[in-house]
């Protein structure tokens, strides 16, 4: 499953990313700017993310799913 987690202010991204990945995340992307690592996890693994020390947030991945081009306004 996809995740995002969101760090909390004043941590160091990589630290956090480090201690994701001890847990069970596969890191995909470190967006240090934003404060937020995304990756992949077993459904298993994801409630222990949330405990993992300097992290705020995590949440599934939403997917958005456009309308063909030619279909009507909504």
């Amino acid at each position: 499953m996809r995740i995002t987690a969101t760090i909390q202010d004043g941590q160091d991204l990589n630290e956090v990313a480090a201690r994701l990945t001890s847990a069970g995340l596969r890191v995909d992307q470190k967006l240090a700017e934003i404060g937020i690592v995304t990756g992949e996890v077993a459904e298993a693994a994801l409630e222990g993310l949330g405990k993992v020390q300097g992290v705020l947030a995590v949440e599934p991945e939403g997917a958005v799913q456009l309308p063909p081009p030619d279909s009507p306004v909504q």
